[in-house]
């Protein structure tokens, strides 16, 4: 149970970092435009 619980936390954070990079790009682009 723990090592499941460990190898699904960072698939959990990598996808958080994905939208917290993704959104403040897409933010610049409109800005930008």
């Amino acid at each position: 149970l723990l090592a499941e619980i460990a190898d699904s936390r960072p698939a959990a954070a990598r996808r958080l970092e994905r939208r917290q990079l993704v959104l403040p790009t897409q933010l610049v682009e409109r800005a930008s435009s």
